[in-house]
């Protein structure tokens, strides 16, 4: 049976964390630590676990639910409704979401934290994500960054289920 592309995306960058080791936290605008943070979106979620930094999470979407290890971290709402008294009793050091969302960046201002926006729609927003968040937190996370290409040319040269089979064997 073959593993999914997120398996392998995962063992390949928690493999890398474990070799490379994690920094401190870099500073929030507010001049303390960004130990708290605030993600609002299932693949930001699972890249700042496989960064070795999920310890910082105050609070997910809840749509966040994997990896399993993430299901003690409170949950805020979701994307299109977060839970904006949650987040702000969270005493949150930073926001981060993918895509844009008003209230959130309102949120934010009002808070006097950063607001970081994310985007996973071509290979390039997902460099971008990586390096955001290894300069941020001084974390391998660009590591993951620079193994995608060769990681997406295996899973492209793989043959396709045939249609109607969900198994992995035809």
């Amino acid at each position: 049976m073959r593993n999914p592309p997120s398996a392998f995306f995962a063992i390949l960058f928690a493999a890398t964390v474990l070799l490379t080791g994690c920094g401190e936290a870099e500073k929030t605008s507010g001049g303390g630590p960004d130990t708290a943070l605030v993600v609002f979106g299932p693949s930001l979620a699972e890249l700042f676990y496989e960064a070795g930094i999920s310890d910082r999470l105050a609070a997910l979407d809840r749509h966040s639910i994997w990896p399993g290890e993430l299901s003690g971290v409170p949950r805020a709402g979701d994307f299109m409704c977060p839970s904006l008294e949650a987040i702000a009793e969270l005493d949150p050091t930073s926001i981060h979401v993918v895509g844009s969302n008003p209230s959130l960046s309102a949120l934010a201002d009002r808070l006097g934290i950063p607001l970081y926006t994310y985007s996973f729609d071509t290979l390039e927003d997902i460099h971008r994500s990586c390096e955001t968040i290894s300069s941020l937190y001084l974390t391998p996370a660009w590591t993951v960054s620079a193994s995608l290409p060769g990681a997406l040319d295996h899973w492209a040269d793989m043959p396709e289920t045939p249609e109607g089979n969900d198994s992995d064997t035809p």
